[in-house]
């Protein structure tokens, strides 16, 4: 009886293991180590109130391989997507947004999000920040 449980031990944690590290090389993005990618951010001089309506940020990764709901630029929401001339991710979001977390003389915004496989990835660009339109 003692062996047959003994037994039964080994196998459920021998099961466990493989299972746990089958499950971590699926591409869970907890688990996940977050690749760079590549970022430019359009324009790259906010000036805080002007009159102008989207920050772009322009990308290297493949639109196609996105998960367009994971974007994030500095935790705010992307507004809308679409596909540059060579298929790459290009994100829209809202200046007014932007505006509200950066300050002069600059800030480093970094875009980031998940592939549609589950793998994480990130990028950054530092910008300039004015309060106006002078230099």
């Amino acid at each position: 009886m003692k062996t047959s449980i003994a037994a039964i031990c080994i196998f459920c944690l021998a099961s466990a293991s493989f299972l746990g590290n089958a499950y971590s090389s699926m591409g869970n993005p907890s688990v996940a180590a977050t690749e760079p990618v590549s970022i430019k951010i359009s324009p790259n001089t906010i000036i805080l109130e002007a009159d102008v309506v989207w920050v772009t940020v322009h990308t290297n990764i493949p639109l196609s391989k996105v998960d367009c709901s994971t974007l994030v630029l500095n935790d705010i929401p992307v507004a809308w997507t679409k596909a540059d001339a060579k298929g790459n991710l290009v994100a829209k979001f809202h200046h007014s947004e932007v505006e509200e977390i950066v300050e002069p003389p600059q800030a480093t915004l970094t875009l980031t999000g998940a592939t549609k496989d589950g793998v994480l990835f990130s990028g950054s660009d530092t910008i300039a920040v004015r309060e106006t339109n002078r230099k």
